[in-house]
C-alpha cells in the first residue's frame, strides 16, 4: 500500500525547507559581496528582488509586525547602498550583512516553533480532507499574478508522489468544478527528474491582447471605475458603520485595502507618452499612502476591539478616533479616484488601443488573489445594468490570456452572482 503523506506537509514542511534555503542562499550571496568588497549596482537591485520575492512569500504564509519591520529596514539598506558609490556602498553592504544574519535567524526561530509546536496538532487533530481544504485556503490568498511564480519555486522542492497525492485530496474536497478546474492547473505534479533541473521562473507577463477596431460604448480602460464606485461605497458604509458603532465593519476593511493594493500603472509604457506615464506614477503614490492609512485604521480598529473586550474607559475616545479617521480616509480616497477619473483614464484611452486597455483591466484583476475576487466580483455587478455586467465581462474576457479562461469563467460564474442577488 502506498505510504500517504498529510497534505499539510506541502505548504508547512517542503514550504519552511523552501524558505530556508532561499534565506541560506542570500546569506550565502550577501556574504560574497561583503567580502569581495565590491558590490555592484545590478547584484544589489538582483538582491532586492530575490528579497522581495521571499517577503511577499513569507507574508502570504506569516504576518508579524516586526518581521516584516525588518525586510522594511533591509529595503531601505538596499536602496541606500544603490545610490552610493565607492567606500560608502561598501560600508553599507557590511551593515546589509548584519541585517540579513538578524532576519534570517528571527525567521528560523519563527519556523523552527511552528514546525515543534503548530504543525503537530494540525496534523493530530485535522483529517487529510481537511488538510487538503486548509492548503486550497492558502492558495486563495495569494494574489493570481504570484501564484505561478511561488508554483514553480516551491515544486520543484515536493516529490512527485506528495504532489500527486496532494492533488488527489483537493479533487475529492472541492465541489465547485471551475475552482477545482483552476487549482488542478496550479497543482499539476512535476517530476522529480524535472524538479531537480527546474528553475524558480518569474511572475506570468500578460501580452496585449484581444481584437482592436471593434464597435464599443466606451473606451474598456473605464472599466476601472466600477470597481472604483466599489471602493468608494464599501469607505462610506465603513464610516457610517463607525459612526453607528455597528460591528460589521470588519467585513469591510480588509477587502477595501487588498482593493486599493491592485492597481494598472504597471503597464503603462515609460517613454512616448510621458503625461500619461507621469499620471499613472502619481496615482500609485497615493494608492501607497491609502493603503497605508487603510492599516492604520485596522490597526486602530483592532485596538477599539481589545479595549471593548476588557471594558476599558478609554474605548469612547477611541471610537471618536475610528470615525474621524475612517472619515478622513473615505474622503481621501474619493477625491483621489475622481481625479485619476477625469485626469488619467482620458490619457490612457487616448494613447492606448482597445486591446491594451483590456490588458489593463486584466492586470488588476490578477493583481488580487482569489478569495478577494470572490466578493469583488458579485459586489461590482449588483450596481450594474445587465449590459453594463455584459460589456465588463466581455473586456475581461478578451483581456485575459488564451491560457486564463477558466479563470475566466470563475469570474464569470462570480460575477453573475451579484446580478442575481441584486445590490447588497
Amino acid at each position: 500500500m502506498t505510504h500517504q503523506y498529510p497534505p499539510l506537509n506541502y505548504f508547512y514542511s517542503h514550504f519552511h525547507d523552501s524558505i530556508k534555503a532561499e534565506l541560506a542562499s542570500l546569506v550565502k550571496w550577501v556574504q560574497q559581496l561583503s567580502g569581495d568588497g565590491v558590490a555592484n549596482e545590478s547584484q544589489l537591485l538582483e538582491l532586492r528582488e530575490r528579497y522581495k520575492f521571499l517577503e511577499q512569500v513569507y507574508k502570504y504564509h506569516s504576518s508579524v509586525e516586526d518581521e516584516e519591520m525588518l525586510f522594511e529596514q533591509l529595503a531601505q539598506l538596499i536602496s541606500t547602498a544603490v545610490d552610493q558609490q565607492g567606500a560608502k556602498r561598501d560600508a553599507t553592504v557590511r551593515g546589509l550583512m548584519c541585517k540579513v544574519e538578524e532576519i534570517h535567524t528571527t525567521l528560523k526561530k519563527h519556523l523552527a516553533k511552528e514546525e515543534e509546536q503548530l504543525l503537530p496538532l494540525l496534523l493530530k487533530h485535522f483529517s487529510f480532507a481537511e488538510q487538503a481544504g486548509l492548503v486550497a485556503q492558502f492558495l486563495y490568498c495569494i494574489p493570481l499574478a504570484a501564484v505561478g511564480r511561488v508554483l514553480a519555486w516551491l515544486k520543484p522542492r515536493v516529490p512527485q508522489v506528495e504532489q500527486e497525492q496532494l492533488l488527489q485530496h483537493i479533487q475529492a474536497v472541492l465541489p465547485d468544478q471551475l475552482l477545482l478546474q483552476l487549482l488542478t492547473s496550479w497543482l499539476q505534479p512535476i517530476s522529480d527528474e524535472a524538479g531537480a533541473q527546474q528553475v524558480a521562473s518569474g511572475s506570468s507577463q500578460f501580452g496585449l491582447v484581444g481584437a482592436g477596431g471593434d464597435v464599443m460604448r466606451h473606451a474598456p480602460i473605464q472599466e476601472l471605475q466600477h470597481i472604483h464606485r466599489t471602493i468608494c461605497s464599501a469607505l462610506e458604509e465603513f464610516a457610517r458603520e463607525a459612526r453607528q458603532l455597528q460591528q460589521r465593519q470588519d467585513v469591510m476593511y480588509p477587502a477595501v485595502r487588498r482593493l486599493l493594493v491592485a492597481h494598472p500603472a504597471q503597464l503603462v509604457p515609460e517613454s512616448g507618452w510621458e503625461a500619461a506615464h507621469a499620471a499613472c506614477m502619481a496615482c500609485e503614490r497615493e494608492h501607497a499612502c491609502e493603503v497605508s492609512a487603510l492599516e492604520d485604521l485596522g490597526r486602530l480598529l483592532a485596538d477599539v476591539r481589545a479595549l471593548a473586550r476588557r471594558g476599558r474607559k478609554e474605548v469612547a475616545a477611541l471610537l471618536g478616533q475610528l470615525s474621524s479617521s475612517a472619515e478622513q480616509v473615505r474622503g481621501n480616497v474619493a477625491e483621489h479616484m475622481a481625479r485619476e477619473e477625469v485626469e488619467l483614464f482620458p490619457l490612457l484611452a487616448r494613447h492606448l488601443c482597445a486591446s491594451q486597455q483590456r490588458a489593463m483591466l486584466w492586470h488588476t484583476l490578477h493583481a488580487m488573489p482569489l478569495r478577494l475576487l470572490e466578493r469583488l466580483m458579485p459586489w461590482v455587478t449588483a450596481g450594474l445594468s445587465h449590459e453594463e455586467a455584459e460589456e465588463l465581462m466581455n473586456n475581461i474576457r478578451l483581456g485575459a490570456p488564451e491560457g486564463d479562461q477558466a479563470l475566466v469563467q470563475l469570474l464569470s460564474c462570480w460575477a453573475e452572482r451579484g446580478r442575481v442577488q441584486g445590490p447588497q
